[in-house]
């Protein structure tokens, strides 16, 4: 059974609720991911960083000044919509959550929102208490 999120708080582990914390900020990821503008992007970097780990928070991390640029360039402005989060697996280090993460972009290009939604896998892992996101994979 899935969840659907609008705001999340960040999960922390537990015998009983490992799986639903992990999917929990994985859907928190999900939506600071797909929410952005074009006047914050050092606001949104922040946002992000936080609710990552490892190769991905280096990943994204590498991509900020580029991104900052293009949305800047494009005057990008997103939002996300409906997020799903349903938990495929649990290895007990680890849990792999699939997410399907609504997102209505509008740009200077476009003039008009544009929705889309993309499917992807958010692999978290438990940090200090804390679930991040160590891995993120797109589907389809």
């Amino acid at each position: 059974m899935g969840a659907v999120f609008g705001a999340v708080g960040g999960g922390t582990a537990s015998a009983d609720s490992n799986s639903d914390g992990a999917r929990d900020a994985a859907c928190e990821f999900a939506r600071n991911l797909s929410s952005y503008d074009y006047r914050d992007v050092d606001g949104y970097n922040a946002r992000v960083l936080a609710l990552t780990t490892g190769e991905l928070r280096e990943r994204l991390s590498r991509s900020q000044a580029t991104l900052a640029q293009l949305l800047i360039a494009r005057q990008v402005h997103a939002e996300a919509g409906k997020v799903v989060c349903d938990v495929e697996s649990d290895s007990g280090v680890s849990v792999r959550v699939r997410v399907a993460a609504e997102q209505v972009v509008t740009s200077q290009e476009s003039g008009q929102p544009q929705s889309s939604t993309t499917d992807m896998v958010v692999t978290e892992q438990n940090v200090d208490g804390l679930w991040l996101a160590s891995d993120m994979d797109t589907v389809g």
